[in-house]
C-alpha cells in the first residue's frame, strides 16, 4: 500500500477514515472473497457520481482486487457497529479519527438495539397474522 497515494486519494474525497473490516480484516478470508472497505467523508455522503470512482480508485491504490465500498455516514448502526468491531485502520485524517467513530457507532448500535428489541413483538405478531390469513 503507498500511503502517500492513499493519503493524496483521500484529500481529493475529502475522507477522513478508511476502514477494512469483515473476513479480510479478521483473517477469515476465503479465496475470493471481496475486501469491505469503509469510508468516512468529513463531511456529508458520498456523491453518487464519486461512489464507483472512489471504489476503483481505492481499490488501485490498496492493491485491492474486488472492492466492496460502504459510505460509513450512509450505513445501518449494525453495519457501523460490525465495520468498528475488528477493524484495521488504514488511514486517519487525524489521529482519533477511528476511536471518535467507534464511539458514535456502539452509542447509535446500543440505540437501534433497543428499539429493535421494543419492535421485535409487534413484528412477529404481524408476521403471524400475516401467515394464518
Amino acid at each position: 500500500m503507498d500511503e502517500d497515494r492513499l493519503r493524496g486519494v483521500c484529500q481529493e474525497y475529502g475522507i477522513e477514515l478508511v476502514v477494512l473490516f469483515g473476513s479480510r480484516a479478521t483473517g477469515h478470508a476465503r479465496e475470493g472473497s471481496d475486501y469491505d472497505v469503509g469510508v468516512l467523508r468529513q463531511e456529508g455522503i458520498i456523491p453518487a457520481e464519486d461512489f464507483l470512482k472512489l471504489a476503483y480508485r481505492l481499490s488501485q491504490v490498496l492493491g485491492m482486487g474486488n472492492v466492496d465500498l460502504v459510505d460509513l455516514r450512509r450505513a445501518s448502526p449494525l453495519l457501523k457497529y460490525e465495520a468498528t468491531r475488528a477493524a484495521q485502520v488504514l488511514y486517519e485524517a487525524r489521529p482519533a479519527a477511528f476511536n471518535i467513530f467507534r464511539v458514535l457507532a456502539w452509542k447509535q448500535y446500543q440505540d437501534a438495539r433497543h428499539d429493535i428489541y421494543r419492535l421485535l413483538p409487534v413484528y412477529i405478531e404481524d408476521s403471524l397474522e400475516a401467515l394464518l390469513s
